[in-house]
């Protein structure tokens, strides 16, 4: 074989195994495991509570900043402000 050939059969033989191991690496990363996936669903479902409770206590605190205000007007117009 010639140099020119050589190199040609290195240069397709590396191309083949880019793609192989790029299709690979994309099958990998495009589908779970459904270890993975149950604990991906199992992450998200502890976020979904954290945010539940976090809208619960933001809830809680307008409230209380509204009963506060509330109470903060009655004194005004008690002390004539």
């Amino acid at each position: 074989m010639n140099g020119t050939v050589t190199i040609a059969l290195v240069v397709s033989c590396f191309t083949v195994a880019c793609v192989a191991v790029s299709v690979s690496i994309y099958l990998h990363a495009k589908f779970q495991s459904k270890e993975e996936a149950s604990e991906q669903r199992k992450w998200i479902r502890k976020i979904e509570n954290d945010v539940s409770l976090t809208n619960t206590g933001l809830a809680s605190i307008a409230t209380d900043v509204s009963y506060i205000r509330g109470r903060l007007d009655e004194i005004k117009k008690i002390q004539g402000g």
